[in-house]
């Protein structure tokens, strides 16, 4: 099964069509579970509908309406709250400003109640600075959050390009490792810029990251590094881009036609999309768990249904009414929830990545490229793709590609001693209880020296 992080949030986008700056979201502030038989005989309602409020976070638009632990929402802005599909109507998501009408169970009794709602607060951090910007994308504008230290000077800037999952990369987690990668680099000196994915966050596009191909996200990362370029505090002349897993593959054909001084790129493969997952489901199916016969069985099932999919089109619901078993290993290890999902996206998008050449968009870079490969790294798995990198562009551009191996580093930046103890952690399900205390440091400081020592380089 593929390693997934899934981040669950009640935090909704908005949808602006004409205005040329993005307010803030807003959060409702609460975590929320469906009223079943039980909940509904335990607290004397006629019937199982609705939400239960479980915890109300505090100066959330939830707690300015005054709603309280236990209160079952029946619906919000006259949506019933029935099931968490619910959540995504249109009349649910809000911004700074609207009206939130909740209809709420409390006691025996309905209560109706109604508020403005606040925006979601931004970022702050001691000895940083943080500016909220936007640019035009797609029928809308998309969300950048630039983060520098207080010095008034220019200075070399980052784009930071995360991975696969679609979520904001606004107010993460305390202990989220993105959001302690770029508060790091912003405390070491650089400009570091986050761009939203088309649709999340505040962003207002008319299409949204779930439901792009690989072509819109990277024309999507093309304009926030246009917009970067144009920011007065940045030194044009370094200008790089920083890359992690998916994005590190989107980096080259970001990079194109622009004056890009470095790469950095994180966790990748150079292979296409469907070699690479059937490697990973290789390695990871039996060391997470699964029988090894059943698991060589559930990979001659792939061998067909990746081809079917990524080659020639197909979509997941396609595949299943040809093999009910498709169905099994496809939720499994690709979190299929409906006929078209795939990894959380539409198939699309990963038929679009499969048709990419990655080597030849290396290629055409002049940029210095830091290949960075953690050798605790299970979705990686090996250095070969991290290492070929390098050959290959060398071999083009002498001396412009650089090896950097992170001993005990994982895919998500966290220090593990090795690959086994990484399949050991993550087969128990364990992974986000190492987030407060095992951030690698000293592997981003790594890559913050060839940062300053490219900088350094004169044109």
């Amino acid at each position: 099964m593929l390693i997934r992080v899934f981040f669950i949030t009640l935090l909704f986008c908005a949808t602006l069509t004409n205005a040329q700056e993005l307010k803030r979201r807003a959060s409702h502030g609460v975590t929320l579970r469906l009223v079943d038989s039980a909940i509904a005989k335990q607290l004397k309602m006629d019937k199982a509908e609705g939400m239960l409020v479980q915890y109300i976070f505090p100066n959330s638009n939830a707690a300015k309406a005054g709603l309280q632990n236990n209160d079952v929402i029946i619906s919000i802005n006259n949506v019933l709250m029935n099931d968490f599909s619910a959540l995504s109507d249109m009349k649910v998501k809000i911004i700074e400003g609207d009206q939130i009408i909740y209809k709420i169970f409390r006691q025996g009794k309905e209560i109706e109640m109604i508020l403005q709602a606040i925006g979601k607060p931004k970022e702050q951090e001691e000895g940083l600075e943080f500016e909220y910007g936007q640019f035009s994308f797609d029928q809308g504008l998309i969300r950048t959050i630039i983060t520098a230290d207080k010095d008034a000077k220019k200075k070399p800037a980052i784009l930071f390009v995360p991975g696969f999952t679609c979520f904001s990369q606004d107010n993460m987690g305390v202990n989220h490792p993105y959001k302690k990668l770029v508060y790091h680099l912003a405390k070491k000196g650089f400009l570091v810029m986050r761009a939203e994915k088309p649709g999340m966050g505040d962003s207002n596009n008319k299409q949204k990251c779930v439901d792009i191909d690989f072509d819109t996200e990277v024309a999507s990362y093309r304009e926030a590094l246009k917009a970067l370029y144009k920011h007065p505090k940045v030194d044009a002349n370094n200008v790089f881009i920083f890359g992690h897993s998916l994005g590190g593959m989107e980096a080259p054909f970001i990079a194109e036609d622009f004056n890009v001084k470095g790469i950095i790129t994180m966790g990748i493969t150079i292979k296409h999309w469907r070699e690479y997952l059937t490697e990973m489901l290789r390695n990871q199916i039996p060391r997470l768990g699964e029988n090894y016969v059943q698991a060589e069985k559930d990979l001659k099932l792939y061998e067909v249904l990746l081809y079917e999919l990524l080659v020639n089109n197909k979509t997941p619901s396609e595949m299943i009414l040809k093999n009910e078993e498709y169905g099994r290993i496809l939720q499994r290890d690709f979190g299929l929830v409906n006929s078209d999902n795939f990894l959380g996206r539409n198939i699309r998008f990963s038929q679009s990545l499969n048709n990419k050449n990655c080597i030849e968009a290396w290629l055409k870079t002049e940029a210095k490229i830091l290949s960075v490969w953690g050798d605790s790294d299970i979705q990686v798995i090996n250095d070969f793709s991290h290492r070929e990198l390098v050959d290959i562009v060398n071999k083009n551009n002498p001396n412009n590609a650089t090896f950097l191996e992170l001993k005990g580093t994982d895919h998500n930046f966290l220090k593990i001693g090795s690959l086994e103890e990484s399949y050991r952690i993550n087969r128990g399900g364990n992974i986000a209880a190492l987030l407060p205390t095992h951030f690698d440091y000293d592997a981003i400081d790594k890559i913050v020296k060839w940062i300053n020592n490219t900088v350094s380089i004169k044109d």
